[in-house]
């Protein structure tokens, strides 16, 4: 089995574009498996330090965990697309088992059973599949873990940051994301640019909630730009993918390997027909253009430029995308 991963921070299009991949009949696709399975043996940030060999071994006995972990969450991911290494009868019994399970979870009874439950790879026929792609929005350890598995194929998606910070507050106010979590101030002091600022925790804490927001951005898409220096590595900005997504995928595929089959080709068309009026927060159907410059009628003028003055000498500015 080949192995890919797809990492970015929260609400940087990173399912929108694993979905993509997963298209392909010979790709597996487990969705954000390190939301069950976590691990304290792996820090949550690789700020300046140099992992020792007992920290990229435990990075990689986590991450070999992770590509089993065939569950309700990392599989149910809409639409489940038809592969080459299971035949119709069986992937309308993994249907028909998810949608079990999907049922049990509206229980509270059986609601931690359905969600933790591992499906069996007779089920899944997971261990046929030439090609396993994990996603993560765990970007903190993007490059440790790109540094301890350097077999693996990685891609690291950044989106630009008034993207990030409006799309997480619209988020919060409707009721679909925890802001606390994402907001470490411990680690947002360790991050090398808050360092070399002086931003001490007690100063981070001081700051409005979109510089605060900014700076967890900041921290998170360091690790990315200083992973997407190892060579298994591709850097992908989820706005100038919006932009150009046909000629965007094609070089994804081609990192990966892959065929640019006629499924991806049709899930590519699906997913991009969607109309801006009728989008959803955890939408895979929408305009793309629209999605992606949906922040400029979220945030005011004097709020993207403090985003853009936090941002701009720094080596993550790459993903700010100029009109």
């Amino acid at each position: 089995m080949r192995r890919l991963m797809l990492i970015g921070a929260p609400r940087s299009g990173t399912t929108w574009l694993s979905k993509l991949i997963d298209a392909n009949p010979t790709v597996q696709f487990l969705h954000e498996p390190d939301s069950l399975v976590y691990t304290q043996a792996v820090p949550p940030v690789l700020h300046d330090e140099v992992p020792d060999d007992a920290l990229l071994e435990a990075t990689r006995r986590h991450v070999d965990v992770l590509f089993s972990v065939c569950t309700l969450k990392t599989l149910s991911v809409a639409p489940l697309f038809k592969k080459s290494y299971r035949n119709p009868a069986q992937h309308a019994t993994l249907q028909a088992a998810l949608l079990a399970l999907r049922t049990l979870e509206q229980l509270k009874q059986t609601r931690s059973f359905s969600r933790h439950y591992r499906l069996p790879t007779a089920l899944t026929k997971s261990g046929a599949a030439p090609v396993t792609l994990v996603k993560s929005v765990l970007a903190g350890r993007a490059r440790l873990a790109a540094l301890a598995l350097p077999e693996i194929q990685f891609f690291l998606v950044g989106r630009d940051p008034r993207g990030f910070v409006a799309s997480l507050r619209t988020g919060a106010r409707l009721g679909r994301m925890q802001l606390a979590g994402l907001i470490a101030f411990n680690q947002l002091s360790k991050s090398p640019e808050a360092k070399r600022r002086g931003m001490t925790e007690k100063a981070l804490q001081a700051l409005p909630p979109v510089a605060q927001l900014t700076w967890s951005w900041l921290m998170l898409n360091e690790q990315i730009m200083r992973a997407a220096r190892a060579p298994n590595t591709m850097l992908i900005s989820y706005d100038r993918f919006c932009l150009q997504p046909e000629s965007a995928l094609l070089e994804m595929i081609r990192f990966a390997d892959l065929d640019m089959s006629k499924e991806v080709q049709r899930y590519l068309a699906d997913s991009t027909a969607g109309s801006e009026k009728k989008s959803r927060y955890f939408s895979l159907k929408q305009d793309p253009v629209a999605a992606c410059q949906r922040w400029k009628q979220q945030l005011t003028v004097a709020e993207c430029r403090e985003i853009e003055r936090i941002v701009r000498d720094t080596e993550s500015a790459h993903f700010l995308v100029d009109d």
